[in-house]
């Protein structure tokens, strides 16, 4: 099923549509109602000496901020384009922690289940007993795996 994106006159522009901030250019399109997070990105430029960023943001699946500005190469001040690539590393350990431990508050995840029951595939590896809480470690789970 292939849904199509949000038309960008669905968003509000930055206002002005390139403003700049602690001499920093920021673009990009923001919906009514989400300007406190082109606070906060401006503020990263402001404040943090951030070089360059975009945030893209989807709620409720319509998009309703895509923000980008900055530079791109501090060597050459290559500006940052809405579709700059980059490189991201370790950013999905702490969202699936988040996404874990709200399971667990909804009940839906008990830390105390042993994982056998249902990793079948561990069970024939024969892996002991692994329970929710430590597969969350993932150097124990891949030394208990590996016996």
């Amino acid at each position: 099923m292939t849904t199509t994106p949000p038309a960008v006159e669905e968003l509000v522009p930055v206002a002005p549509p390139s403003k700049k901030i602690a001499g920093i250019r920021i673009e990009g399109h923001v919906s009514p109602g989400f300007e406190p997070v082109r606070d906060a990105f401006a503020e990263n430029f402001a404040r943090r000496r951030e070089l360059g960023g975009a945030c893209c943001v989807y709620h409720r699946g319509k998009k309703v901020v895509d923000l980008w500005g900055g530079v791109r190469h501090k060597a050459t001040g290559e500006p940052w384009e809405k579709d700059t690539m980059v490189l991201v590393c370790s950013t999905t350990k702490g969202l699936s922690a988040m996404t874990l431990a709200i399971a667990h508050s909804r009940g839906w995840l008990d830390y105390d289940a042993c994982l056998l029951e249902a990793l079948t595939s561990l069970k024939r590896a024969g892996a002991d007993l692994i329970f929710t809480y430590g597969a969350l470690d993932a150097a124990r789970l891949l030394r208990k795996a590996s016996r």
